[in-house]
């Protein structure tokens, strides 16, 4: 019996290989643990978009979002939080149940219906013809992304059918996840460093049709500009009339700014629209300044006929290249 007996070395070397084993798996387990955050399943389906503003960057989305996961021990789909909401006190929010139901497979489950305003940055360089990204972002505002991670579900975004915007044409809508990274504990003594939260970003791109936006902004400016340019078929006798010509043209042109303008925000750059008017001023200024050098060489005694000749020349010459310059411009601006 004593031959079967473990030695003293046997016993302390079973007691420290067992040791050796615990202490791995503790130092296993917290890594396993953060490994395994809690997969909620996404989807959005958008009901409506209404009231685009381009002067306070904002717009209207009606919208109801599910979420699907397999952890009971966890809710993300009541601390949602939105993060580019524009006023969340007016952000009406009707969850179809009070509280996650459970579907046949075992998965919680739960739909919410959301109506609000939500605000992005517009990039107004190509307007009128820019194109623009309408987004909602949606972040778990409890939980990080150790905790809770965000998956797109089958056909993650899906549009109402009949959808429209009115003055826009909308795009494909997609829906992107990543992780929103933060420089900050806020304040919590009991984080180590600060966390990531998974952010979900629904995107729907919307553009103006270019023929309707053409017509309204830009023909009216072409037919002040086709009046100015009367002042060249005018006598250069008749000076008071030429003169009245042109700087009417110019307050008209003027004035057609301003009402662009007052459907745009301050911004600090030049748009298309912006450039195009300048083409626009300096063509008005300088037939205004032909108007005024014909009216001095008339007063020297050049020839009528010889200042009406070079008035023609000048329409003609200034004309092509106010449309080269503004080609340029555009090209410029859209390509």
């Amino acid at each position: 019996m004593s031959d079967l007996t473990p030695s003293r070395a046997t016993i302390v070397a079973t007691l420290l290989l067992w040791a050796s084993l615990a202490a791995l798996a503790l130092c296993a387990a917290p890594a396993l643990a953060q490994a395994s955050p809690t997969k909620v399943y996404t989807g959005v389906y958008v009901n409506d978009i209404q009231d685009v503003n381009l002067e306070t960057d904002t717009y209207t989305v009606d919208f109801y979002i599910w979420m699907r996961w397999n952890n009971p021990k966890v809710d993300p789909s009541s601390e949602i939080d939105l993060m580019n909401s524009y006023d969340s006190w007016g952000t009406v929010e009707r969850p179809a149940t009070e509280k996650p139901v459970r579907l046949k497979d075992g998965s919680m489950y739960r739909l919410i219906h959301y109506q609000g305003k939500f605000n992005t940055k517009f990039p107004l360089t190509k307007y009128p013809f820019d194109k623009q990204d309408l987004t909602v972002q949606i972040e778990d505002f409890n939980s990080s992304s150790e905790k809770v991670v965000f998956i797109p579900d089958a056909k993650p975004v899906q549009l109402a059918s009949g959808l429209s915007l009115p003055g826009y044409e909308v795009g494909k809508p997609t829906m992107a996840i990543a992780d929103q990274p933060y420089s900050t504990t806020f304040g919590d003594t009991g984080l180590k460093a600060p966390a990531d939260y998974s952010r979900i970003t629904i995107t729907v791109p919307v553009a103006r049709p270019g023929l309707p936006y053409t017509v309204k902004l830009l023909l009216p400016m072409l037919v002040v500009l086709l009046c100015a340019g009367l002042v060249f078929l005018i006598s250069p006798i008749h000076i008071d009339g030429r003169i009245a010509l042109a700087i009417t043209a110019l307050l008209t042109l003027v004035a057609l700014k301003f009402m662009v303008d007052s459907e745009l925000p301050n911004v600090d750059y030049l748009t298309m629209v912006d450039a195009i008017y300048i083409v626009a001023f300096v063509s008005v200024g300088m037939g205004l300044l032909q108007v005024v050098l014909s009216s001095r060489r008339l007063n020297r005694g050049e020839p009528v006929d010889v200042i009406i000749a070079r008035d023609h020349k000048t329409l003609i010459l200034g004309g092509a290249a106010y449309l080269i310059v503004s080609a340029v411009v555009i090209a410029a601006f859209l390509l």
